[in-house]
């Protein structure tokens, strides 16, 4: 690789770490005081405070379909009692927009869910 692509690639390399770093930092974090100098890329982000954190809700990983309890299905956006219930009822699928092709949810109530449930293999299976 020639020196010029180097320069090249470790500045966009700086680039979208300073961007990254901006966009994790949490707002007012950065002073005119403190701040790095433009152009410069910070590694360090500040942690968010503990109250900071207790007043968001907790980010839940992926919730899998086919494994899932009813109590965990329930914490998903937009899933009732009954909701969950006809999706225990459905098992198994293959894929999550299954429940939308065996009317066990509407799109407008998959989308809601869509990016945080999977469909894995059944357990025992």
């Amino acid at each position: 690789m020639t020196n010029a692509r180097c320069t090249a690639l470790l500045s966009g390399l700086s680039c979208l770490l300073a961007v990254s770093a901006a966009l994790a930092a949490p707002r007012g974090a950065a002073s005119s005081a403190g701040a790095a100098p433009r152009g410069a890329a910070s590694a360090v982000v500040a942690a968010p405070s503990a109250a900071a954190a207790a007043s968001r809700p907790a980010r839940v990983a992926l919730v899998d379909l086919n494994n899932a309890d009813l109590d965990t299905l329930l914490q998903l956006e937009g899933i009732t009692a009954e909701r969950a219930s006809a999706i225990v009822r459905g098992r198994p699928y293959r894929t999550p927009d299954e429940m939308v092709s065996r009317r066990i949810l509407s799109r407008s109530a998959f989308d809601k869910i869509k990016p945080r449930v999977v469909a894995l293999k059944p357990a025992g299976a």
